[in-house]
């Protein structure tokens, strides 16, 4: 039902390695700092979604750099036209929410979520992350990218990021490549897919997703 599974244990897991059942020692939540890429659709199929983006994207924010809780690093990374770093990696709340307040949907644009997955995981891996996590907002509208979806795979896995996509509005956009890495990119590195058909539920499915 999209929350946490609590109190798991040993007996919960089964792992093969060469098709040979391996023995599960001890089990236990990751509670080590994320560094946190969060890519936005902010091109003019975004315009809809503006007031609900200023609402859901701070009460993500707000848990994922809560002051109780793990120092986590965050980026704020724009898709329209072009991907474009707003806030750069920081552990300040402040400033990515500062960041939150310049998104303005760009008119007459499209989005490049593929070319912002590429870069953002080259960045992860330049940087030698060690929990890294993608997490992107993007509508239904044209994907100009021109990325074959295996372009997009290799950077991804190389930067053995969890990958967590939310699509809002309608299902229209029928680009094969992009079709294949949101199934791909989310199911083969531990993350999520998400669809929205409308853009007030945003708020509470990140929530769900911090969660």
């Amino acid at each position: 039902d999209g929350k946490p599974v609590p109190n798991l244990g040993p007996a919960d897991f089964l792992v093969q390695e060469d098709r040979v059942t391996r023995e599960v020692l001890t089990v236990g939540p990751a509670n080590d700092p994320m560094q946190i890429a969060l890519l936005v659709d902010n091109s003019q199929a975004s315009d809809p979604f503006i007031r609900d983006y200023r609402e859901a994207l701070p009460a993500f924010i707000n848990e994922m750099m809560a002051a109780s809780g793990p120092r986590n690093e965050m980026a704020l990374i724009m898709l329209a036209d072009r991907p474009t770093i707003f806030t750069q990696y920081t552990t300040e709340r402040a400033a990515v929410l500062k960041g939150v307040e310049r998104i303005f949907a760009m008119p007459g644009s499209a989005t490049y979520l593929l070319d912002g997955l590429i870069e953002t995981s080259r960045g992860i891996t330049k940087r030698n992350s060690p929990r890294p996590v993608i997490v992107a907002v993007t509508s239904e509208g044209p994907e100009l990218s021109d990325r074959y979806y295996q372009q997009v795979m290799e950077p991804v896995k190389e930067s053995a990021a969890a990958v967590n996509i939310l699509v809002i509005g309608r299902p229209i956009n029928q680009e094969h490549d992009r079709a294949v890495v949101l199934d791909r990119a989310t199911k083969e590195t531990g993350g999520r897919w998400d669809t929205l058909l409308i853009s007030t539920a945003l708020t509470d499915k990140m929530k769900e997703i911090a969660q």
